[in-house]
């Protein structure tokens, strides 16, 4: 097999496991036993936690510019990813520092951005505080209030809850009311650091049905006095920040569902390979071969779509608002399908507590993926709020997602003054489909079927993007159909960024089993064509292609992370974390 060319530094999940160990060590903190001991008694995991800090993980949550190592955000959703195949809860209490510096990186000056990382690189866990008691994912009725007293100090009042690492984390970064009258202009981000405060107290931590031993809890603060220094951006940008730190966030988000998707795989095609049935090995059987194959047909689809996202940050970060949306969307929940699907091939041993990848523990820790950072009404609203603009205003060249798309590339720094609330030119992606079909019509290289899949995939997306256009615009009554088509328009984009992904590394992976003759795409494309050409929601292999895709995956399974990403997917924190 001829390995993929890859970048030397990439960050992938080589070094991660190395630091996490073997899974099926009893005495490992980061082992099975250990995670799933936790996970019974609703115990935060410490000592896997500790594992990461001792190894500095988190140095890959902060910028390089500051002192980090974070530098390709393809890198650090690999880790993320890799974390999560071990644990979603270890994923989400480790990973929790990012989202909670996110908004320092997009908005802060210099002086603060530079003092949030010696807090990170100091070891600190950062948390996120936007929610409060009753208001839900609604900002704008926020009461956490900043207000000045009669000295002219800043007082900050209120409490924040459903918070990850409110109580084990040590600074908060806090979206807070700072005008009486709220409204989009009338929200501040002030970073709180609690040894810097006594005026605090921690809101006990929730029982929840899913990632159980996670600090999901809340604080109180009662009139700490903050200085203008802590203040993130100007005055009155609090709202616009959090949600151009939110497509940072979101997009990362889909690294949970991959390393959730990993591990259920992985556990369902050992199951298949040792289960005897009617005589025969499970594996071999018509039904359990097309689920398999068709769950690793999405997968390869999701780590695609996510990987073109994570590199949008630094190539297009002005179309990241609709990209990060449709992946927001689309990767949670056709992950929480997969793995229901493998449930069921898998059967009463998904559910027994003996095993060391418990399919239902996995399944119920995923799906608070999908509520994570807006959920799935929150992002296809995004995405409708944008449909007059994603077709953009002519089409593109067929090479305008290269940069965007090539693993063996160093990724641009990423221009955070250059996130956008709206795609106002569309997405490349889309643009330039039309452009790129044509080359493979005429690149013999391409073989027929995938050429014809392509051709199809293109004249859909046509059909979507126009289709979006057409929609009314009033956002304060939109109808059930401008949710059907952005469901559409979200699998037309992951599918376009799958070809992209799939023409501009092509060339080195020629040799892999998974991208010899374009096997992975053409399962992809069949199962996106089968959804779109019947409006059903629902993936549908129609090309055969799946149980070929099972077969060369099988001559990987065991020695390797079964990904499109190649080695991509497997250098990265060894390089990173030496």
């Amino acid at each position: 097999m001829t390995a993929p060319t890859t970048r030397d530094d990439l960050l992938d999940d080589l070094g991660v496991d190395d630091i996490l160990g073997a899974g099926a060590e009893l005495d490992n903190p980061a082992g099975h036993s250990a995670l799933n001991t936790a996970d019974r008694i609703d115990e935060f995991p410490t000592g896997a936690v500790a594992l990461l800090d001792d190894n500095r993980v988190f140095e890959y949550y902060v910028p390089v510019e500051y002192g980090g190592k974070l530098d390709d955000y393809a890198a650090t959703m690999n880790i993320i990813r890799t974390v999560a195949g071990r644990s979603v809860t270890l994923a989400v209490a480790h990973g929790k520092t990012f989202l909670g510096a996110v908004t320092v990186w997009v908005g802060a000056d210099q002086a603060l951005a530079q003092r949030v990382a010696d807090v990170i690189l100091a070891g600190t866990a950062v948390s996120w505080g936007l929610t409060e008691r009753g208001h839900g994912s609604d900002l704008l009725s926020g009461d956490m209030r900043l207000t000045r007293d009669e000295q002219d100090n800043l007082v900050l009042d209120g409490e924040k809850w459903l918070i990850n690492n409110a109580t084990r984390g040590g600074a908060l970064t806090l979206l807070v009311r700072s005008k009486p009258e709220g409204g989009p202009r009338g929200f501040d981000l002030v970073f709180f650091d609690k040894s810097r405060h006594d005026t605090h107290r921690p809101v006990p931590k929730e029982l929840t049905h899913g990632i159980r031993g996670a600090d999901i809890s809340g604080i109180r603060i009662d009139s700490a006095i903050v200085d203008e220094a802590d203040l993130v951006g100007r005055t009155g940008t609090g709202l616009e920040t959090v949600l151009r730190g939110l497509q940072l966030t979101r997009t990362l988000c889909c690294a949970l569902s991959l390393g959730a998707a990993d591990s259920a795989l992985e556990a369902a095609m050992e199951f298949a390979r040792t289960r005897n049935l009617y005589g025969r090995k499970l594996i071999e059987l018509p039904d359990a071969c097309r689920i398999l194959g068709e769950a690793l047909a999405d997968q390869f689809l999701n780590e695609a779509f996510a990987f073109v996202v994570a590199r949008s940050i630094h190539e297009l970060p002005a179309e990241l608002s609709v990209h990060c949306a449709a992946a927001k969307f689309l990767v949670p929940t056709r992950t929480e399908a997969m793995i229901r699907r493998l449930r069921g091939l898998v059967g009463a041993r998904s559910v027994l507590d003996g095993d060391d990848r418990v399919l239902g523990r996995i399944e119920r820790d995923h799906r608070i993926v999908s509520l994570f950072d807006g959920n799935t009404v929150v992002n296809l609203s995004s995405m409708i709020s944008q449909f007059s603009l994603v077709s953009g205003k002519g089409a593109l060249p067929a090479d305008t997602m290269a940069a965007t798309c090539r693993m063996d590339r160093d990724p641009e720094p990423v221009e955070y003054a250059r996130l956008s609330l709206l795609a106002k030119r569309g997405s490349s992606a889309l643009r330039s489909l039309a452009a790129l079909a044509e080359a493979t019509a005429q690149d013999h290289g391409t073989p027929d079927p995938l050429r014809a899949l392509i051709a199809e995939t293109s004249r859909i997306t046509d059909d979507e993007t126009a289709r979006a256009a057409g929609q009314p615009l009033n956002a304060a009554d939109t109808p059930n159909s401008s949710f059907v088509v952005a469901e559409r328009l979200s699998l037309c984009l992951g599918a376009a960024c799958a070809i992209h992904f799939w023409y501009a590394n092509r060339d080195d992976h020629a040799g892999h089993p998974l991208w010899h003759d374009g096997l992975w795409l053409e399962a992809v494309l069949g199962r996106v064509l089968g959804a779109l050409r019947g409006d059903t929601g629902e993936f549908d292999s129609t090309h055969g292609s799946t149980d070929r895709l099972l077969a060369a995956a099988l001559e990987l399974f065991g020695a390797q992370r079964i990904s499109v990403l190649g080695d991509a997917g497997h250098r990265a924190t060894k390089a990173g974390t030496q």
